[in-house]
């Protein structure tokens, strides 16, 4: 609790949404946590995205309007308020779903230091940016505001992606001496230097 910050600024219709992520984020940070430190884990879409998601007001806003509409009633009416698990489950699906239209056409600036910038001024772009949301997160989804709609299309018929990088999987923690031996160990293995079969894996 000593690293978190001490004021945080969220939509009050998203503190279930952000609660699970922080949640989520907390489960994978601390999974190999040790005596020594953090050891730092693989890259993950869900944390590495969620800072490009929230700063950019065009999905923010349309976010908080679906998820109070879509899956916020599923947490209340199902008394899952204080099932953590399953609000976390939601938050993942949530931004899993979200990741890959950070790569469409619309959205295209928001990766190239844009993020908390909006299309507010240009009407026909915000209007594909709010359609290409909807279609992410309620295509095919059964228990959507949008689920009786049979015309909604999927964010693939609307627009066009270009192509994922690794590079926005990449997010600081604290290093380890344990990640600095497995990345010494990834050097030897490109140089044909580190056999795992052989004993004490030299």
């Amino acid at each position: 609790m000593e690293l978190m910050p001490s004021t945080c600024l969220v939509h009050k219709s998203l503190l279930y949404f952000m609660s699970g992520f922080m949640n989520y984020k907390a489960q994978k940070l601390l999974k190999e946590a040790s005596k020594q430190g953090f050891y730092k884990p693989p890259g993950d879409n869900v944390i590495a995205s969620l800072p490009t998601i929230y700063n950019c007001p065009d999905i923010v806003e349309e976010l908080s309007s679906i998820w109070t509409e879509d899956i916020q009633p599923l947490i209340e009416n199902h008394k899952r308020n204080l099932d953590i698990d399953y609000i976390v489950t939601k938050t993942k699906e949530t931004i899993s779903r979200l990741y890959p239209i950070l790569y469409s056409n619309e959205f295209k600036n928001i990766l190239n230091g844009n993020q908390t910038s909006s299309a507010v001024g240009q009407p026909e772009l915000l209007e594909k940016r709010k359609a290409l949301i909807q279609a992410a997160l309620r295509y095919e989804q059964i228990h959507s505001v949008a689920s009786k709609n049979k015309a909604l299309k999927g964010p693939s018929d609307l627009t066009e992606f270009k192509p994922f990088s690794l590079k926005e999987l990449d997010y600081d923690v604290w290093d380890t001496s344990r990640s600095k031996q497995d990345n010494f160990r990834e050097q030897l293995r490109a140089k044909g230097l580190f056999d795992e079969r052989a004993p004490g894996g030299a």
